[in-house]
């Protein structure tokens, strides 16, 4: 009987046209990633070529990246965030219909080793039924690179990415190593640190103390990681991601909205630091009326409401600082600069499709 349904299900596939029998090999992927800022979903067709086709992508923001004095995950941030992983959960179980054995959760590095990290982990599972699993800067980085940077570019480009609660990048040499760096600090996390060292300064501003910092806090660890990378200087492709990198060029380039990549320069990261330097407790203004296209001035101006609702000033003063700071280390005066506006997706994306590194 066996053979028999064997044969049958064969005929049905010979007879299938070549097209639909791609389609049925085709497989649904989801992943929810836990970060420091927020709760990223994305669905994914894989086909038996790793040709990609996205499905589904959206972000939640949460806070899980600001602990309480304890050093804990604060309990409406827990709540916050496993709501948003539930809720994504069932996106992918019920509309996409994804097997649960395809749903990947995963924690980025940038969240904080929280001392109730246990208890977090244990809401999650009562949630939805599953584990999540943490992953490291190091496997980050090199999931970012490549599910970031096209496959043509990878000998020549490095990745950088600000996160809520690290800033880290690297490269791959051909069949060698990841060579990376990470330090502990991003968008929320100096911010806070920023904020609680303002307290203690009795009236500095608030932009004076993040460039304090930022020279022992951001400079010199990255300076010390740069040193080991024996081919930044001939890699003259940088793809910069993170949603600092998507504040800052919808701040700076809104009439890029409709570009998947954006390239800018040093001068752009400038003019960001200037621009909310100069405006510090406030949204910068941004001027829209360049922008001849009814329906693209549109598209900006709703994505910088969003960008105006997603972040602190705060976090833009400290974001300015790490970009400032990751401009003078790596030279990106001298390169080519690449915002990838999926970037935020990248290493989930590469993580959901079984990428590895050498």
């Amino acid at each position: 009987m066996r053979t028999l349904i064997g044969l049958v299900v064969l005929g049905a596939l010979v007879g299938m046209p070549e097209r639909a029998l791609a389609q049925a090999a085709k497989q649904v992927h989801a992943g929810i990633e836990l970060g420091g800022r927020g709760v990223k979903c994305t669905v994914l067709e894989i086909a038996p070529d790793k040709l990609l086709k996205r499905l589904f992508s959206k972000t939640t923001n949460t806070t899980l990246s600001v602990l309480d004095v304890g050093g804990n995950f604060r309990k409406e941030a827990i709540d916050d965030a496993v709501k948003a992983i539930g809720e994504y959960h069932k996106i992918c179980r019920e509309k996409f219909e994804v097997p649960e054995v395809r749903v990947h959760v995963v924690g980025s590095s940038g969240v904080p080793a929280a001392k109730n990290r246990a208890d977090f982990v244990a809401a999650v599972k009562k949630a939805i039924g599953k584990e999540i699993v943490f992953i490291d800067d190091k496997t980050e980085v090199a999931l970012t690179f490549l599910g970031v940077i096209p496959k043509p570019e990878r000998g020549e480009s490095i990745t950088l990415d600000i996160g809520g609660g690290n800033t880290k990048g690297g490269y791959i040499p051909d069949k060698k190593a990841l060579v990376h760096v990470a330090i502990p600090l991003g968008s929320v996390t100096f911010a806070q640190k920023v904020r609680d060292a303002a307290k203690l300064s009795k009236g500095e501003p608030l932009e004076s103390v993040a460039r304090r910092l930022g020279k022992a806090e951001l400079f010199e660890p990255l300076r010390a990681g740069a040193k080991s990378m024996p081919e930044l200087a001939r890699r003259k492709k940088v793809y910069l991601s993170g949603g600092m990198l998507w504040a800052m060029t919808s701040i700076v380039r809104p009439e890029a909205v409709d570009e998947a990549y954006v390239t800018f320069t040093k001068k752009d990261i400038d003019a960001f630091a200037k621009l909310v330097r100069k405006t510090p407790g406030k949204f910068p203004g941004v001027d829209l009326s360049k922008i001849d296209d009814a329906g693209r001035r549109s598209r900006a101006k709703t994505q910088l409401d969003v960008v105006a609702k997603a972040y602190q000033p705060e976090n833009f003063i400290a974001g300015a600082e790490i970009l400032q700071a990751l401009a003078t280390v790596f030279d990106l005066e001298e390169k080519t600069l690449i915002f990838p506006r999926n970037g935020s997706f990248g290493w989930l994306t590469a993580y959901i499709a079984g990428e590895k590194a050498p």
